[in-house]
């Protein structure tokens, strides 16, 4: 295997993080809208706000934000703020990345096509999971909407007659493949 930094593999860079959601409930309290403005952006306050425990929403964006500082290597790198990472839920509920200013001048120099992210917060840890993905890859287009097109890695090629997976569906023609292989 190699695990060489400069491979020529689609991922350029992951990044995880794992907080305390205590921490950000004592930090909302003692500073209040002065912390909330320096490091989340006022739709991602707007979407934390409706939901049903706002420390733990704000907890894994946080996290995310983090994650993706990792993922991209944006550590130390002047101009680069909490905010120009903002973390937007898709029409499908999935949260996604959107870069803004030096982040995505930084990102666009790295050749990164897109940062795929997970979330995920228990009780009193909130969790994040960051992957930079080359540009050229077939795996980084992005979210495109809901009428976009298959893309290259759709699962539609696994489909086949004989493969396990299919069951007992021995015919060609889709009939009785499930739903997302048609």
């Amino acid at each position: 295997m190699n695990t060489d930094a400069g491979s020529t593999g689609f991922i350029l860079g992951i990044g995880t993080d794992l907080i305390k959601i205590d921490r950000i409930d004592r930090l909302r309290q003692r500073y209040s809208q002065r912390f909330l403005s320096r490091i989340f952006t006022a739709g991602e306050i707007e979407f934390c706000r409706a939901r049903l425990n706002v420390s733990a929403s704000l907890a894994a964006r946080f996290a995310a934000k983090e994650a993706v500082r990792k993922a991209l290597s944006t550590d130390g790198v002047k101009g680069c703020s909490w905010r120009d990472i903002e973390i937007i839920a898709r029409p499908d509920g999935k949260p996604a990345v959107k870069l803004h200013n030096k982040t995505a001048a930084l990102a666009a120099q790295k050749e990164v096509g897109s940062v795929l992210i997970s979330l995920s917060h228990e009780k009193e840890l909130a969790l994040a999971f960051a992957m930079a993905i080359r540009r050229d890859c077939k795996y980084a287009g992005g979210y495109r909407g809901r009428n976009e097109e298959p893309r290259p890695n759709s699962y539609k090629h696994l489909w086949h007659p004989r493969n396990r997976f299919n069951g007992k569906c021995r015919s060609t023609s889709g009939k009785f493949a499930p739903k997302y292989f048609r």
